[in-house]
């Protein structure tokens, strides 16, 4: 990029807060209100951004382009080198740069930098007479003629730092619009001397009805978040209903999510008990269709097994996992009650005998055909 430094006319959109009396006279140091009482014991005082970060499409003076130029904060900074105190206030521009003819509308008595609403902003405080006030007030817009330093590329210009300031042009925004449409004066500050009968050395007290104000934050497009927090509009009287009804509605809304979730929950149980059941009560039909793989003898003591560990609740795994792992089981159970190569099932029965216990005696032994003559054992 090459840098060349073009004379331009630039006009600064601020759609900023309106800053209130008190706040602007604490900005400016008490030594320069003295030196401007000394010379207007009620100076009227206007406070503007004159430029700040962002991006414009400028007028430049003997230049028809329209290129962007983008005002980076170095290029704000570069400002306060220069002295703008004495700079003079006119009214609208010309063609040229010349401020001879051009009508005086105050001067600068006072400039600062100011982080606003997240950019960099020169600040200036200007001193108007007061046969020019009527007239000022009617010129919100505020832009500067200067000589910048602008590095240009193919699409855009860079602003780098300025040269001087050769007058601020105060225009109503409409015939000599601004690079930012909307461009407003920041505040205005009043002062009366201790001479002045109305007020006794306070400021004047004037009668602000609230279609004033209401017409005052409509015109500046001001939200309401901008002046009250979410607690100030819940503590209105019109408004704090409706934020207790819609509380009272939000808790019934998550009351009843909670029983919703008790709801599901217990319906979730149900139906895992149903499969359980399922699975539980068609357990016999599979486990037969499981075992058509064994022998008959095999088969017939696997299920009647399982009837009875069934009814004793000693099966816990119904899956047809469950019934492979219990029919391996049982299948080894009968290898080692009957012999690995029998065929037939043990018939185990019950008797009353009081000699139950003993096994010499056929009827409480199933592998034996024939009482057994112990006596001739013992022989």
């Amino acid at each position: 990029m090459v840098g060349k430094s073009v004379r331009s006319t630039i006009f600064i959109q601020a759609e900023l807060l309106q800053f209130s009396q008190d706040e602007i006279r604490k900005m400016i140091p008490v030594n320069i209100m003295q030196e401007l009482k000394e010379k207007d014991p009620n100076p009227y005082i206007s406070m503007y951004s004159m430029i700040h970060e962002g991006t414009t499409r400028p007028k430049q003076m003997g230049s028809k382009e329209q290129k962007p130029i983008t005002w980076y904060r170095q290029a704000i900074q570069s400002i306060k080198n220069i002295v703008l105190k004495g700079i003079k206030f006119f009214k609208g521009h010309n063609t040229t740069n010349s401020n001879q003819d051009k009508e005086v509308m105050g001067e600068v008595i006072y400039n600062k930098e100011m982080e606003i609403e997240g950019k960099l902003h020169h600040i200036i405080f200007g001193y108007h007479p007061k046969e020019k006030l009527e007239e000022v007030k009617k010129l919100p817009a505020c832009s500067h003629e200067g000589l910048w330093n602008l590095f240009e590329s193919a699409t855009e210009k860079i602003a780098d730092s300025i040269e001087n300031i050769t007058g601020i042009a105060l225009t109503d925004g409409t015939y000599q619009k601004p690079a930012f449409p909307g461009s407003l004066r920041l505040g205005e500050l009043q002062c009366f001397s201790v001479e002045n009968p109305l007020d006794n050395g306070m400021e004047e007290k004037m009668e602000i009805t609230f279609a004033d104000v209401k017409e005052f934050i409509i015109s500046r497009g001001i939200v309401p978040s901008r002046i009250y927090e979410l607690e100030d509009v819940k503590q209105d009287r019109k408004f704090s209903a409706v934020f207790t009804d819609l509380e009272e509605k939000a808790k019934a809304i998550e009351n009843e999510k909670i029983k919703l979730s008790d709801d599901n929950k217990k319906l979730a149980d149900q139906l895992k008990q149903l499969e359980s059941d399922s699975i539980k009560l068609t357990a016999k039909s599979r486990l037969t269709g499981l075992t058509k793989e064994l022998t008959e003898n095999q088969k017939s003591f696997v299920i009647n097994s399982f009837d009875d560990d069934m009814k004793d609740n000693f099966i816990e795994d119904f899956s047809d996992e469950g019934l492979q792992k219990y029919i391996k089981i049982q299948t080894k159970a009968y290898a080692r009650a009957v012999g690995e190569n029998s065929e037939t099932p043990p018939q185990i029965q019950k008797t009353d005998n009081l000699n139950s216990d003993d096994f010499s005696k056929k009827d409480n032994n199933p592998f034996l055909i024939e009482d057994v003559d112990l006596s001739v054992i013992g022989e």
